[in-house]
This record gives structure tokens, sequence and C-alpha cells, in this order.
């Protein structure tokens, strides 16, 4: 937490406009107090309670008896989600009409990784407004990072249309596409009547900053669905990623059946209720593939995903809030 507090030093925004002051200010209290002690309380709570539930031996067993190859393989997956993740970011920069360095845009990427494995609901994405402050507005950077969430949402909501299809499971089919409509809808409405919507005067600031985010998708829907295919690739990869976990362990489980069920857990997880949805993840994952495997080795599998997704990256993204701490007392002195 000691990075977080240095990024936000007073003197790094002193050239800053006095709005951009007010953005930052209000993006540090929301990161810095999320919910942070809570939902420390709430994953040792959720961890206690699987942790309880584990067969340690059959846990141990398939560590030991998975195929190391295979697991290295997996692990290496995780080297994809920088390179995608920053072509995904750097589409919605151009969605907003933008020219930043691809090396920004790359840090960005990087410290928000390291931010997601302390709180909750991947919130740690907003920071990576903060790098680029000096490129856009803050509030246009927050709203791109709104817009670039929703094109995640909608990468998952067509992997489970997809995967659905194929099971031939109507119901979920249904389900999904009624929730996806929706959410399209309201995309829809929100850009085209915004407005209306601003002359409403309800919570004006936050308001007007998802109102943004909408309209980045009516204006530039090329750009934006180049950051939709980027995180379709990210979604895609993880999928591959988790059934080759469970191929380390000698559990077989189709592929397709991953992609239908993989969008759910990471919904779940994505719940704010604790840090990195740790233990929410796990519990999803021994829910939807109880009948595959048993209940250890899909909270094995839940954890293999956590560090190769959350603690790797995260350590990664460490080097590059090294580096821009250090840029940062350089320029003060």
């Amino acid at each position: 937490m000691g990075l977080l507090i240095l990024m936000f030093k007073k003197k790094s925004i002193k050239k800053s406009s006095n709005y951009n002051k007010r953005i930052l200010i209000k993006l540090k209290k929301f990161l810095l107090n999320y919910k942070f002690p809570l939902s420390i309380i709430f994953a040792l709570a959720v961890l206690t309670m699987i942790f309880h539930k584990v067969n340690w031996k059959i846990f141990f067993e398939a560590l030991r008896n998975a195929n190391i190859t295979i697991l290295i393989l997996g692990f290496s997956l995780t080297l994809l989600y920088p390179v995608f993740c920053t072509l995904r970011w750097l589409w919605v920069i151009k969605a907003l009409n933008q020219q930043v360095p691809i090396y920004k845009v790359l840090k960005s990427v990087m410290m928000a990784f390291s931010a997601n494995i302390l709180l909750p609901g991947k919130a740690g994405d907003l920071l990576k407004a903060y790098p680029l402050r000096k490129n856009m507005p803050i509030s246009h950077a927050i709203s791109g990072v709104i817009a670039e969430r929703v094109g995640d949402v909608l990468s998952l909501m067509i992997l489970g249309l997809v995967g659905a299809f194929c099971l031939q499971k109507w119901h979920y089919l249904l389900i999904v596409t009624i929730i996806l409509m929706s959410g399209l809808t309201a995309i829809f409405i929100v850009a085209q009547y915004d407005n209306k919507i601003k002359s409403l005067n309800i919570f004006a600031k936050s308001l007007s900053i998802i109102i943004k985010s909408a309209y980045i998708w009516k204006a530039s829907p090329s750009r934006m669905l180049f950051s939709l295919f980027w995180s379709m690739m990210c979604w895609i990869t993880a999928c591959i990623q988790v059934w080759i976990f469970f191929q380390a362990l000698h559990v077989s489980i189709p592929l397709i059946t991953i992609v239908t069920l993989f969008p759910l857990i990471i919904f779940i997880s994505l719940l704010p209720i604790t840090f990195g949805g740790l233990g929410v993840r796990e519990m999803a994952f021994a829910y939807f593939f109880c009948q595959y495997t048993f209940f250890s080795i899909n909270i094995e599998v839940g954890l293999l995903y956590f560090i190769s997704n959350y603690i790797l990256l995260a350590l990664l993204g460490l080097l590059f809030f090294n580096h821009h701490t250090l840029s940062v007392i350089n320029r003060e002195r």
C-alpha cells in the first residue's frame, strides 16, 4: 500500500489543473480506502472455510503427481496478458482521440495489475488513469477505463453464448442473451440521450464519467471493436490456461465446457468482497466444476489461476511502480 501512497504525493500533481487535482484526490481516497481492511477480513473468512473443507491428502497428491511440463506451459501463458491488455487499452486511448507512447500505455496497465491484487472488484484498473494524467484529463481516462470494462463484460458474455450454443444449454443461452441485449440497450440509451440524462443532475460528476464511457462506444465503434477483440483474446487465453491447469492435474474437461462456465466464475469473482477476488473465485471453481473432479482439485486450479494471473502479474507490475516512483522523486529534486 505504501507504493500507492507514494504515487499520489502532492508534489507530483502541482502542475495539474485544479480539476485534475480534485479527480486525483478522489481517486486516491477511493483506491486507498476502498473497503481494504474489510476485504482482508472477508478473504480470511472465506479461505478459512475453504481450507477447512479441503482434503489436503488429495490436494498435495494431485500437486505431486502433476505434469510439470504442462504446468509450466500454463504459467507461461501469463506473459501474453501484458501484451493483450496493453493493446486493448491502447485502442481505448485511440478511441479517446489521444496519442500516448506505447511504453506509457504498458506502464499504466502493469501498475493496474499490481493494484488489482490489493483491491476488490478489479478497482485497481482505475489506476490506469494516473500515468496518463499529462496526456489527457483524468476524467477522460477514467471514462476510458469504464468503457474498457464494458468491453470486457461483452467479451465474456460472447464467450458464454458461444459455449452455451455449442453445448446446447438453451436456458443459459437465453439468460446471457437477455443480459447482453439489456447491456447494449443501456449503452445505446445513455449515449443517445446523454444531454437529457445530464439535465437530471443526479450524481452529476459520476454520471458525467459514465456518459462519457458510453459515448466512447458511440463515437468510435471501430476502435472499440479492436479493443473488444483484444479483450476476447485475454479471456480465451484465460480459458485455455484453466484447461491446461486441469490437464496438468490429470483432469479431463472439454475446453468448450470451460469456455461456457469460466465467464460465470469471473463475474462472481468481480463482486467487491475480497481483495483480488481471493476465495470467492476458488469457491466458484469448486461449484461449477464439481461434477468433473474433487473439491480439493478445483480449489487447487483456482489457486493456480490466482497465482498466475494475480501474483505473478502483480510482481511484474511492481517493477513499473518502482520506475514510476523513482522518476517522480527525480523530478522533485
